[in-house]
């Protein structure tokens, strides 16, 4: 009962200052004895934080000839195949979105011009065009999941269409053609005849044998390379023929070679987490990642060495004092204008192993405190719409405006 004389009460005296001035704010849980559904609603922002994490995976396949690339041309060659990652970077980007927990009501008989987000985040009140800063765009909504489900990876690198694929000139390097000799007798009454008869047989070169044709190939184009840069070819070629008799030769040397060598290929491919963060918690696992595996969603609340943690370390703040003092000086004021929110400051950073990768400041809005303006007409005022931090509170330069 105590409680029921105490809401009417505040809802009395809400309205006694509706009455008195042109407008008044309230928040949108508030039970009025006047019906809302003439009034203007509109939200502060809390934040979540979006983490890119750009993954590069370096795949190793050894070449056909890889075990005679050291005997044959004296080069380092890949034994086996392989598949390795590593982090190449790491991002932070802060996201704003309405706060359900701070949603209000403007109403009144002559209501300010309000300015909002797409979604009904508070801007600006009596603002005009020319003064609405980057910082009063519409900023982008975030997931309100903290699972950290990564999004789907980038689109997987396409092809190098400039690197044409040649093919080897070299489809009988499997075969070779050898003479078998075939003795024939033929037997009369008195003689025997013998009849040698050279028969081809062809079989399967040995795969030492396909090698060293490979490396007498390549030997062979060095030699060609050498010639055509030192002018000692039998025809005059045109300086433009030349470069690209060049070039086709580097081509086929390489991909010569990397039958001996074999090859390296790299991607990268880049996932995104988004968290929001908890009241009282501080650390959070984001993704498991491994130089073996690549990286996984972390489905742990636990931290394990191998998780990519993402950590807010607070910065100092004066919102608690500025509460106590705005409490104190309540009954003098009467505030009854706009909300807006000193949003608590922090260190946001992303660990791996122990050491930090990647940090910057941010603000972490629904941790700080929560103000309230008082009525004051010819004012404009402006809010940060990642935050709701107050920007401007002053008077309007144009008269005539509330």
């Amino acid at each position: 009962m105590k409680r029921k004389i105490l809401s009417a009460t505040a809802a009395l005296v809400l309205l006694l200052q509706a009455s008195m001035s042109q407008y008044a704010v309230y928040p949108a849980s508030a039970r009025l004895a006047k019906p809302a559904e003439n009034a203007l609603f509109y939200s502060l922002p809390q934040n979540s934080y979006r983490l890119t994490v750009e993954i590069e995976e370096t795949i190793q396949e050894r070449g056909v000839y890889s075990d005679y690339a050291e005997k044959m041309l004296k080069l380092p060659a890949i034994k086996e195949n392989t598949v390795s990652y590593k982090i190449k970077h790491v991002g932070i980007k802060t996201l704003a979105y309405p706060d359900p927990k701070q949603v209000y009501g403007v109403q009144g008989n002559d209501l300010p011009a309000l300015r909002l987000s797409p979604d009904g985040i508070l801007l600006g009140v009596n603002m005009v065009e020319h003064h609405m800063s980057g910082g009063d765009r519409p900023c982008q909504g975030g997931d309100k999941d903290r699972h950290h489900k990564p999004h789907a990876p980038a689109e997987e690198p396409q092809a190098d269409e400039s690197k044409p694929v040649t093919a080897l000139k070299v489809a009988d390097l499997n075969i070779r053609q050898k003479f078998d000799t075939i003795v024939r007798r033929y037997q009369t009454d008195t003689n025997t005849v013998i009849e040698k008869v050279l028969r081809p047989v062809v079989d399967e070169k040995s795969l030492a044998e396909q090698a060293r044709k490979m490396a007498d190939l390549i030997f062979k184009i060095q030699a060609a390379k050498a010639d055509l840069i030192s002018g000692l070819q039998e025809v005059a070629y045109p300086a433009g023929t030349m470069e690209f008799m060049y070039k086709q030769m580097e081509r086929n040397e390489r991909n010569y070679l990397e039958c001996f060598t074999g090859t390296v290929r790299k991607q990268t491919v880049s996932y995104s987490f988004d968290i929001t963060p908890e009241e009282g918690v501080l650390e959070y696992p984001v993704a498991v990642f491994s130089s073996e595996l690549g990286i996984e969603p972390a489905d742990a609340e636990e931290l394990l060495e191998n998780h990519l943690v993402f950590r807010l370390s607070l910065l100092p703040f004066v919102g608690a004092e500025a509460a106590g003092f705005q409490k104190a000086n309540t009954i003098k004021d009467k505030p009854g204008g706009f909300y807006y929110r000193m949003p608590r400051k922090a260190t946001a950073s992303i660990v791996y192993g122990g050491k930090e990768i990647e940090s910057r400041d941010v603000f972490v809005a629904q941790w700080g405190k929560v103000f309230q303006l008082p009525v004051r007409n010819h004012y404009r005022l402006r809010l940060d719409g990642k935050n709701g931090g107050l920007m401007y509170f002053g008077p309007t330069q144009e008269k005539g405006t509330k």
